[in-house]
């Protein structure tokens, strides 16, 4: 395994034990009655406050991205060099009839300025994926409750 992977352990569970993180299998809810647009709010509501952007949006997924800036690792060659890192926070969207299916997944991804050393890796650890699946669960009890009032 190339060095650079090796540090990523270290840099996935402690910068995004302060976002909310995801994992390799996506967490999963289906909302009743609720848009791609309802969900894409709530979320970007509750990420707000950890700086995550929209940087895409559709009917069929959303895109948010957490800009962690430089990160120093070391090089296969035993070298430091620094590697801007961004977490991607994917949604994705399947319209049901009178509900929204919502799947979640989050990736680390680096950039070297190298193509060859440059990465995507899924955040993947249970507590990760408990954390995720608590905020997709908020989420759904925001959008089920809203469209319960009057």
């Amino acid at each position: 395994m190339p060095s650079y992977l090796r540090c990523l352990p270290l840099i996935g569970p402690s910068v995004l034990s302060f976002v909310f993180p995801l994992s390799l299998s996506a967490q999963r809810v289906t909302i009743k009655g609720a848009s791609p647009t309802d969900v894409v709010v709530a979320i970007q509501n509750r990420l707000d406050s950890q700086s995550f952007k929209l940087a895409d949006s559709s009917k069929k997924q959303a895109l948010f991205r957490l800009d962690r800036g430089m990160v120093s690792q070391t090089a296969a060659n035993g070298m430091p060099m620094s590697v801007h890192v961004t977490l991607e926070l994917h949604l994705r969207y399947k319209q049901k009839t009178d509900s929204l299916q919502v799947d979640a997944s989050e990736e680390v991804v680096g950039e070297t300025g190298s193509r060859t050393m440059d990465f995507r890796k899924p955040v993947q650890t249970p507590a990760e994926r408990e954390t995720m699946q608590r905020l997709l669960d908020e989420v759904k009890a925001e959008l089920e409750t809203r469209r319960a009032d009057p």
